[in-house]
């Protein structure tokens, strides 16, 4: 199976595999990128860096033999909380699949200090959370 990543820029150029998977019926493997988005923020936590990607090209794909990813892909979406805006501000990560809901907000916020909403905002730590959710395509 062929499938996409995105590569940390943050100095350790691990690469990290966007979750993917298909629908009953249709042989097309589909990746995960957020509706909507141009960009992927991905806030890594083994390295502590964050770094923004555009979609994956077919420089980002490789093969891999074993389908089953060592960890789980996060979504996790905060609410700007500069007055008036009304934007989201949605970062991405990985864990193994046994850190908590928690944990992960924790290491989110205090990586991704640089990530700014569309109406350009920077991330603060009064930011609202609004949910926390493993991307899951199996």
């Amino acid at each position: 199976m062929i499938i996409r990543t995105i590569t940390c820029s943050g100095g350790c150029g691990e690469q990290i595999v966007l979750p993917h998977g298909t629908r009953p019926g249709v042989s097309e493997v589909r990746w995960y990128w957020p509706e909507d988005s141009k960009l992927l923020h991905f806030a890594h936590i083994k390295c502590g860096h964050l770094s923004s990607h555009t979609r994956p090209n077919g420089h980002n794909e490789f093969q891999i033999v074993d389908e089953e990813a060592p960890d789980v892909f996060w979504e996790v979406i905060f609410e700007c909380d500069q007055e008036s805006c009304d934007q989201q501000i949605l970062i991405h990560t990985t864990s193994p699949r046994s850190v908590k809901r928690s944990q992960i907000e924790a290491w989110v916020r205090k990586i991704a200090t640089a990530v700014k909403c569309d109406k350009g905002h920077l991330f603060s730590a009064a930011s609202p959370l609004v949910s926390i959710q493993v991307i899951d395509f199996r």
